[in-house]
């Protein structure tokens, strides 16, 4: 109060960041919600609100030294500035809200206002508004003049929390380097701690050993190894809520793409895990066929004038192998990086990511990782790829075998009816008409062998038995046959599955072939005394043993890869009616082959 240098310091510090206040609200307003109506007023407003303060600071200086019959008046306008200042300030950022049509601008300023708004208003209530009506202050300026000093620590905040302005990497050194800086002293007090208590007074109090010790411990602590990792991996747990392990998330990363068995598996997982840990608005894969982008997958908003962005570096790298010279391009401004994952005839895939939502560039770190990620995502796609097109091939080689399989029932139902209708109906008919003593010695005999044969070969063909009795008597009369073929005892058990269950054609010729198969097998190499048959019904399926006690599969040499490719043709059996083999290896001798089909068959009819 007494000291007229101390009042000028007071009027122009308040005046001057009440004016800078507006000022630097009023930018960062119109460069956030980019109003034409709101750019068009900061100019005008800013002009008017620096001539008004510098007016008040003349006046003030004149009223105090010269005339002060001025002082009352100057002070009221020095009132009004001030509120007009941070009050209009705030005005600025709410319209700015308001018009803002973009989420990562309006939290921005959400932010802005909240923290502006608690820092001023207490300044604002208690002094500055009672002053401009001309009621005394509640709490005197003098006293509430250091609360300003709150005013750009909020700012300080917000600008390294959120990355307002871009700076974030500049504080993250310096920080990082103070806090080493920190640990640096704390060892220096130690040292000299120790060197006085080890009774060295003299060495702890000279000045020039003192330097000397400040300048090695500044220089070794930062060589030790880890050290600036660890002070910088400090200083982002405690400033920065969005810290990124860079490292541990390229394995993360990589994990995640080794186990995905899709493509689509793998863009989703590794997207999703870049937009939230880089927090990014956007991140896509793009495939690109002569220089025409196809979005193939994407995760979040896509930003406005992101494809326009991407075209135009595109554009710029027209070249098959631009981006594979440089594994990532960057915009102009530093927000949107394109990875090149793969280039091959099929065209190029391309990984997107960007902007960040806080809008601050890609830092040298996140490029890093970017490439890295990249490298092996190129190999995971490969293998997808790689793994589709085997699917693809064994689907087709399956459908393939159906067809083929569907084909073979029908010709051997075709050979089967013309060997049933023609030759037999011709020998019957041959028998029928003439009598024994038209046909030469032995004639009729053989005719009738001719007929057994052809009738033995049109059922082995085509089962008639299956059709007309069913499964259960078709197996029984097929490993009897076997059986008196062969010289071993045969039997079938089915409980009551032959009389209740209804099965799908397809269901039991599948089941009558796999059998027909594992009891050629046992005819030829098995040398069993006994062979069984088993059915039972399980739950939602029918299930089929055969089991024999001979001497097991042949080795692979002739019969025995005669053997396996009879085996393929079962698998495959059951495959296609959409049930499960096995074979089994019984100890000490024998084999056990297990068919479970399902009861409903739901799949396509086998037709040619």
């Amino acid at each position: 109060r007494n000291l007229k240098w101390a009042a000028y310091a007071l009027e122009y510090a308040i005046t001057w960041s009440a004016a800078s206040f507006l000022i630097f609200f009023a930018l960062f307003a119109s460069a956030q919600a980019r109003l034409r109506r709101l750019v068009r007023m900061v100019k005008p407003v800013l002009v008017l609100m620096v001539i008004s303060t510098l007016s008040i600071s003349i006046l003030y200086f004149i009223s105090v030294e010269f005339v002060p019959e001025l002082f009352d008046g100057v002070r009221q306008a020095s009132f009004l500035q001030i509120g007009v200042g941070y009050l209009g300030g705030v005005v600025f950022l709410v319209v700015a809200y308001v018009g803002s049509t973009s989420p990562v601008e309006r939290e921005r300023i959400r932010i802005m206002v909240f923290g502006t708004v608690a820092a001023v208003m207490p300044f604002v209530i208690l002094s500055v508004a009672p002053g401009i009506v001309r009621l005394p202050a509640i709490i005197s300026a003098e006293t509430i003049i250091p609360a300003i000093v709150v005013v750009p620590l909020a700012f300080g905040y917000a600008i390294l929390r959120h990355q307002f302005m871009g700076i974030r990497r500049l504080v993250h050194r310096g920080a990082a380097y103070t806090l080493m800086s920190f640990v640096v002293v704390i060892v220096y007090g130690g040292l000299i701690a120790i060197i006085r208590a080890s009774g060295g007074t003299e060495l702890s109090d000279n000045a020039t050993l003192q330097i000397v010790l400040l300048i090695i411990l500044f220089v070794a602590i930062p060589l030790i190894s880890g050290s600036r990792r660890l002070a910088f991996a400090t200083v982002d747990r405690l400033l920065y809520r969005d810290f990124v392990d860079h490292a541990n998330l390229s394995r993360r990363i990589s994990v995640e793409a080794a186990n995905s068995q899709h493509f689509d598996d793998l863009a989703a997982t590794v997207l999703r895990t870049m937009v939230t840990e880089l927090r990014l608005m956007h991140a896509e894969f793009v495939r690109v066929r002569d220089n025409r982008p196809t979005v193939v997958a994407s995760v979040g908003q896509v930003p406005d004038n992101f494809s326009q962005s991407m075209r135009s570096v595109l554009n710029a790298n027209t070249a098959p192998s631009a981006l594979m010279v440089d594994s990532y391009v960057l915009d102009k401004d530093g927000q949107t990086v394109i990875v090149n994952l793969k280039d091959d005839t099929d065209g190029r895939l391309l990984m997107c990511l960007g902007p960040k939502i806080t809008e601050e560039p890609f830092q040298p770190a996140d490029l890093e990782l970017a490439e890295t990620v990249a490298s092996h995502i190129a190999t995971v796609v490969e293998k997808l790829e790689l793994f589709n097109e085997l699917q693809i091939k064994a689907s087709e080689l399956t459908e393939l075998n159906r067809r083929l399989v569907n084909t073979q029932e029908t010709e051997r139902a075709r050979i089967a009816s013309y060997l049933h209708d023609d030759a037999l109906a011709q020998i019957s008919n041959m028998i029928w008409r003439y009598s024994e003593d038209d046909f030469p010695p032995g004639a009729l005999d053989d005719l009738q062998a001719i007929s057994r044969g052809l009738r033995d070969i049109s059922t082995g063909l085509h089962p008639g038995v299956l059709e007309e009795l069913g499964l259960a008597p078709a197996l029984d009369w097929l490993g009897s046959e076997a059986a008196m073929l062969a010289g071993f005892d045969f039997k079938l058990h089915h409980g009551e599955v032959a009389k209740d269950l209804q099965l799908a054609p397809e269901t039991q010729l599948a089941l009558y072939r796999i059998a027909q198969e594992a009891l050629n097998n046992c005819q030829r190499h098995s040398k069993a005394d006994n062979v069984w048959i088993h059915l039972a019904q399980r739950g939602d399926e029918i299930e089929m043993t055969i089991e024999d006690d001979g001497v097991g599969l042949p080795e692979e040499t002739g019969s025995g890869q005669n053997v396996r490719l009879g085996l393929v043709g079962m698998r495959e059996r059951a495959n296609q009616a959409g049930g499960r083999f096995r074979l089994l290896n019984n100890k000490p001798t024998g084999t056990t082959v297990l068919v479970c089909l399902p009861i409903q068959n739901n799949l396509e009819s086998n037709q040619p």
